[in-house]
């Protein structure tokens, strides 16, 4: 996720007044983060954290793209620990903001999950779970591409 797109994601900042921040960094350089301070739209310390918001989902990813990779080595890529830890990973590049890698993901898991273990088994309604989640969020997504939403397009 883009670092104009994190404010308006967690509720800090408008898209309206990330596109100004946005307009002021073309027409004077420098760093988003800064002008949307300048602006007295963020403080420095609201920055911070959505700094370090960032930093932790990578490390989330990180961490389950890791166990993913564990589990394959270990288990197979058709066997039920490897498609949970499929349906985590995508649970987690959800919050990150990689939406289409996220549902593929999902739905692979729960494809997995329901022939080894069945739809009614807890990991395969929660693999279903997040592929849901995931289609809501690229719906959000595409319905704020539509209205021109810089946000929501710098992430396409």
């Amino acid at each position: 996720m883009l670092l104009g797109e994190l404010p308006v994601a967690q509720g800090l900042a408008t898209a309206g007044e990330v596109k100004n921040a946005l307009a002021r960094q073309e027409r004077y350089g420098g760093r988003i983060g800064e002008h949307l301070i300048d602006m007295g739209v963020l403080t420095k310390e609201m920055l911070e954290a959505a700094l370090r918001r960032q930093y932790e989902q990578a490390v989330a990813i990180l961490a389950r793209e890791d166990l993913l990779a564990r589990s394959r080595r270990r288990h197979g890529d058709d066997h039920p620990q490897t498609h949970w830890q499929r349906s985590q990973l995508a649970s987690v590049l959800i919050t990150g903001g990689r939406l289409t890698e996220a549902l593929h993901l999902a739905q692979r898991a729960f494809a997995g999950l329901a022939k080894t273990l069945g739809p009614e088994h807890l990991w395969t309604k929660e693999a279903g779970r997040v592929i849901a989640e995931a289609a809501t969020a690229i719906e959000g997504h595409t319905f704020h591409s539509a209205l021109g939403d810089p946000a929501a397009v710098a992430a396409s």
